[in-house]
């Protein structure tokens, strides 16, 4: 493959960047080292914010190993449930501005939340560091943060080691496998993961899209409301879900071949995402 010398000036610029980026956060990272094979062969129960779960009862997964993401605070069910984990690792949730919120998660009001469940370990992106240390957020919670940069590709050369630099996931469920396997999981399964965008029109703000919550609220006087999603054509929405499903694919084939004893199955009803096979939820014991 040839690139032009105005392309390959770009790549070495973003590959130093890289470097760069690992560099400063390396001690940051070793720290997730702690949490290697700490719960080997143990199960887990990743929980998207699909509004199916609207309809199961989660209280079941009271003392369970769960890991919730992003807006998961506002289920009426949170302080009962208990969560261990919490993530909010999507790159593309992060407005880029001085107060980062998450598609509608205002850090300071998850901070609020989360502190009346100060067991809960959070996951956080690299790029909320200073925001949250600045901010004096989670102080009763404890913080791992993640590094992620590039992307995954069909030779299956990415890694997920999160003591180092990850891929982008392109969403938290994919992180939270990503987490999952490095704790040493060996069942997982998914709820709340319609994945069922394409289903809608595109320009048509629908309740399964938001979540099982309600339109957000402002959690202070002077933080304005940030839109949930942005209007985007239907083409763009096929291509985002094209590169979501494929990094299910590409990390399920990664997985398979580096912990062969891991089983994840989708455990949400109708769901659209068909990487991994599907449990009923009622039936899991």
């Amino acid at each position: 493959m040839n690139y032009s010398p105005k392309k390959i000036i770009s790549r070495i610029k973003k590959r130093y960047q890289e470097y760069q980026n690992f560099w400063h956060l390396s001690d940051v990272l070793q720290k997730n080292n702690i949490l290697l094979d700490s719960k080997k062969g143990k199960t887990c129960f990743i929980l998207g914010n699909g509004p199916s779960i609207n309809n199961q009862d989660l209280t079941c997964l009271v003392n369970k190993e769960t890991f919730v993401m992003n807006n998961f605070w506002r289920h009426p069910q949170y302080k009962i449930i208990r969560p261990k984990y919490l993530l909010a690792g999507d790159l593309a949730s992060y407005a880029q501005n001085k107060r980062p919120e998450v598609r509608g998660v205002d850090l300071s009001a998850s901070s609020v939340a989360t502190s009346q469940v100060p067991e809960t370990k959070l996951f956080l992106n690299s790029i909320a560091k200073k925001y949250v240390e600045e901010n004096k957020l989670f102080l009763q919670n404890q913080i791992f943060y993640v590094l992620q940069q590039g992307h995954m590709d069909e030779k299956l050369r990415f890694n997920i080691d999160p003591s180092r630099p990850i891929p982008l996931p392109k969403n938290s469920a994919i992180l939270a496998l990503i987490i999952a396997v490095h704790m040493g999981f060996e069942i997982i399964y998914l709820l709340g993961c319609e994945h069922d965008f394409l289903a809608y029109p595109a320009k048509r703000s629908y309740a399964g899209f938001v979540g099982f919550y309600d339109k957000p609220k402002k959690s202070s006087s002077d933080i304005p409301e940030v839109p949930l999603y942005q209007e985007a054509r239907y083409e763009n929405m096929i291509e985002s879900c094209l590169k979501l499903f494929r990094n299910y694919r590409l990390l399920s084939e990664k997985i398979a071949k580096l912990y062969p004893n891991v089983k994840i199955y989708n455990a949400t009803p109708n769901s659209f995402l068909d990487v991994f096979p599907t449990v009923n939820f009622e039936d899991i014991k």
